[in-house]
């Protein structure tokens, strides 16, 4: 071999065993190595994913709130709520109910309580014909429905407490109020998920394909039957631009009734409502020391005490059911209830007034003293009224309006009772009067009002007092004014004949979804006649 070929050889050789030595150095350094594609630095942190805003099943029912807005409006403000408004409203508390078990918000036993109760107004919208009864009982149901949701995030809190007043307005206004953008976001959201967004089309797609179908069966079916023409062409005939506008005015409320629920099951709506807290709050608040607070309320009490004192006959023949010379029963009765009643409400606002702003210094005798003497006075006040208005009853009979007004002054009666004892001993007074509250508001809305009116007019009927049952009577006496059809008397029967046809003129001017238990059962009672 010669030196060129050997020279040769040698030089192929290195090369060689260049490769080699450099695998060798790369496996025995690896943190020398190239990285890969798929690896990412060590000093860089991966990329983290943000959580969606609410899950899809959190989206389909933002998408069914949607349209509560417009049948809200369709059938409480359109038209007189009756069983299908009572239907909507247990609608919308079991759709809230099954969201929030989705989010495993079970609440406390106060939750369910105020759960139960909403239910239980919701319904007594559809079975009384009384139009203010209807609204008691929708108020009351949309105030137990906020406190039902705003009791399931918040487990540590008791009731109605020492801050019941800011607990409710905080459930019925400020946890809607910052949730209101809750249902247009969780309803945009299904569109934002892949699968989401694939399943809408999907949807889209099978509606399209369906539509020929069912566009030839509706004209089959509505060649073969008239009554089904009839009904396709006034679901047609319904369908307006109105209805459009009326759908976008129903948004917002679409949004409130969301924002109650959804403000429960999640974190925005878990707030501190302790007494502790409450504590802090009204300290700030409490800046006027008891002199002022004395000096403020005196000039109200010096002229109790001259009004007690210059109209003292005049409540002796109050409570007594005689008629002071020179007035008539009718002019007697109605002189100055009303605006007795108004110094009532205003001795409440001066009573909460003075114990929100009045600086306590251990004992609060001053705060207290005040507060029971306004207190008394406004009892006294209370009865007065109470007694014009029995003597006003006995001489003329029962009209709502007078059940009504009673039914009031009897409820703040017992708000005064509970403050004069909250004074002298400790106990949770705004639960109780709550419980009064509900329980006489429940009284109200299921002891068929109207029926006691008119079975206690027609003994006055009977008795020669009165000539015919009062004007504003609702289906609500229906049954009443049935018995008095049969009865001996001629003119009880012919003012009962009166009732009838005045009470099926109402039945009969209700659309069909307008009608409450008792419109049906006053249709039921007389169609015979």
């Amino acid at each position: 071999m010669t030196p060129d070929e050997l020279s040769a050889n040698s030089s192929e050789n290195v090369e060689n065993t260049i490769p080699e030595a450099k695998k060798i150095v790369q496996s025995e350094c690896p943190e020398q190595s190239e990285p890969s594609e798929n690896t990412a630095p060590e000093n860089e942190a991966l990329p983290v994913e943000k959580p969606p805003f609410c899950s899809t099943a959190e989206s389909v029912f933002a998408l069914i709130f949607l349209f509560t807005g417009y049948t809200f409006i369709k059938l409480f403000l359109q038209h007189s709520c009756g069983i299908a408004a009572a239907l909507f409203l247990v609608a919308v508390l079991v759709l809230s109910a099954v969201l929030a078990k989705l989010r495993k918000a079970d609440g406390s036993r106060s939750s369910k309580l105020y759960f139960v109760l909403a239910a239980v107004f919701a319904l007594g919208t559809g079975v009384s014909a009384n139009g203010l009864i209807r609204f008691l009982a929708f108020c009351f149901a949309a105030v137990y429905y906020a406190m039902w949701a705003f009791a399931l995030n918040n487990p540590e809190w008791k009731g109605f407490g020492e801050s019941a007043f800011h607990s409710v307005c905080e459930a019925v206004f400020g946890v809607p109020k910052r949730n209101f953008t809750a249902c247009p976001k969780a309803a945009c959201g299904i569109f934002r998920r892949k699968s989401g967004a694939k399943n809408v089309g999907y949807a889209v797609a099978g509606l399209m394909l369906s539509l020929p179908i069912t566009v030839i069966v509706c004209v089959l079916l509505m060649s073969a039957d008239g009554g089904f023409e009839d009904m396709l062409g006034r679901i047609f005939d319904s369908i307006s631009l109105t209805e459009f506008w009326l759908f976008l005015v129903g948004l917002p409320v679409s949004f409130l009734l969301f924002g109650v629920i959804f403000g429960a099951v999640s974190s925005k709506g878990k707030l501190r409502t302790d007494e502790a807290l409450y504590e802090s709050k009204n300290g700030k608040m409490r800046f006027a020391p008891p002199a002022l607070v004395c000096a403020f309320t005196a000039p109200l009490l010096i002229v109790y005490v001259l009004f007690f004192f210059s109209q003292f006959g005049y409540f002796i023949s109050a409570f007594g059911g005689v008629l002071p010379e020179k007035f008539s029963a009718s002019e007697y009765a109605r002189r100055g209830f009303f605006e007795l009643c108004a110094v009532a409400v205003i001795n409440l606002a001066v009573i909460a007034a003075v114990n929100a702003f009045c600086r306590r210094d251990g004992k609060d005798t001053a705060l207290k003293t005040v507060t029971v003497i306004l207190s008394v006075f406004t009892l006294i006040l209370i009865a007065t009224a109470e007694s014009k208005m029995f003597l006003y009853i006995d001489r003329f009979g029962l009209t709502s309006k007078r059940v009504y007004t009673s039914w009031l002054m009897a409820i703040l009666a017992a708000v005064f009772v509970l403050i004069i004892i909250s004074r002298f001993k400790k106990f949770r007074a705004a639960s109780v009067g709550a419980a009064v509250i509900t329980i006489a508001s429940l009284l109200l809305c299921f002891c068929n009002a109207d029926g006691l009116i008119a079975r206690y007019d027609a003994k006055l009927i009977e008795s020669g007092v009165m000539a015919s049952f009062p004007d504003d009577l609702s289906p609500d006496a229906a049954p009443v004014i049935k018995e008095c059809l049969d009865s001996d008397d001629q003119d009880l029967a012919d003012a009962a004949e009166t009732g009838r046809i005045r009470l099926m003129t109402k039945v009969s001017q209700k659309e069909w979804f307008e009608n409450t238990v008792s419109d049906i059962i006053a249709f039921e009672s007389f169609k015979e006649r």
